[in-house]
């Protein structure tokens, strides 16, 4: 049975009879009316949420999803799936981390695809429009290794270990608004450097107000991971099945 045969069977023996929504029937609880079965003026039969047809059944079984761009709200993915689990239980649609990105899927028949509004499937559930590529998040190889640069050309890198073992607690209680990356790679900063290295170097413990020393090769993880948080870059991969 098709989804648009579904949804017409669910119309027939839901619809209302008479008020502001008569011929049209509600998803689920009645009084919900702001989320709807409708019959569309090309004989498809359609859910539609407020003034959004969110999904679409044609006759010959095809199937079409649009939020018009709501697919972010929670609300929105709930009553998408709660209409899929009436009329197309083998399909879901979500968001989930991939690849180090949060990125928007669609589920059908054990094989998970980028969602996107306007995705189509035919009446098995197979994704009939085309797939869009998963994105990925990754390192910008040259970002980083001019960030590499500018710390060692202006200095840093090289006074680090030095600036490490001078380190005292009492140094973490300086302060600097200035952005990290343009202290560390600007001799101009120099003055902040050691309060820079204290910051990573001093590490509290818990709530105990006690602190205690990571050693140079940790302190200079911990900076350096801070500052490769601006060198990341999302691409487009040629994924488009998971």
């Amino acid at each position: 049975m098709t989804v648009h045969t579904k949804l017409k069977l669910y119309l027939d023996r839901n619809v209302f009879k008479r008020g502001q929504y008569k011929g049209d029937a509600p998803l689920g609880k009645r009084w919900r009316a702001h989320v709807r079965i409708v019959k569309g003026n090309d004989s498809s039969m359609r859910v539609r949420m407020y003034g959004t047809d969110i999904l679409t059944a044609y006759e010959d079984g095809r199937v079409v999803l649009d939020t018009n761009g709501w697919y972010g709200r929670p609300t929105t993915k709930l009553r998408m799936n709660e209409a899929l689990g009436f009329f197309a239980s083998h399909v879901r649609i979500g968001s989930s981390k991939i690849m180090g990105v949060s990125q928007p899927y669609l589920r059908a028949n054990g094989k998970t695809v980028r969602y996107y509004d306007g995705i189509e499937l035919d009446a098995d559930g197979n994704v009939t429009s085309k797939l869009k590529p998963f994105s990925r998040r990754q390192v910008d190889k040259e970002e980083s290794k001019e960030l590499r640069d500018d710390m060692a050309a202006c200095g840093f890198t090289g006074v680090f270990k030095v600036l490490h073992a001078a380190s005292m607690q009492d140094d973490y209680s300086g302060y600097c608004n200035t952005r990290l990356r343009e202290v560390v790679t600007n001799e101009f900063h120099s003055n902040f450097w050691p309060y820079m290295v204290a910051r990573y170097t001093w590490e509290r413990i818990g709530y105990s107000g006690i602190y205690r020393k990571r050693t140079a090769a940790a302190a200079w993880a911990v900076l350096t991971s801070q500052l490769r948080k601006d060198c990341y870059e999302v691409i487009d991969t040629d994924v488009t099945l998971l």
